[in-house]
């Protein structure tokens, strides 16, 4: 399936809009103590699969979907200037696991 992505990036130095294990009231009320967010966003054109990426890209996954969405991780890097992660979605679950107290479900 192709995708249209877009990049924001918060350049607001003491408070970014990018806490991830709070919780939302607490996060927006944060949000609301500073009167000015600095933000970019860079909108890309849409992404496809194609042949030639699927053909000259082996070496990042072994099916499919994984050279996909590696080709599509380094463009974000790439253009957002953004450092990559080996971090999965399990591991933020594990993390707000440890924060709360609680099993959090992957849903």
């Amino acid at each position: 399936m192709p995708i249209k992505p877009v990049i924001i990036k918060d350049h607001n130095q003491k408070n970014s809009l990018a806490i991830g294990v709070t919780k939302p009231f607490y996060h927006f009320v944060i949000s609301l103590c500073y009167f000015y967010h600095a933000l970019e966003i860079i909108e890309l054109p849409i992404i496809s699969p194609t042949e030639y990426m699927l053909e000259n890209y082996t070496h990042l996954g072994k099916s499919k979907w994984e050279i996909y969405s590696e080709v599509v991780r380094n463009i974000y890097s790439e253009i957002g200037n953004l450092e990559k992660s080996d971090k999965v979605f399990r591991d933020t679950l594990d993390y707000l696991t440890v924060i709360y107290g609680r099993e959090i479900k992957n849903t």
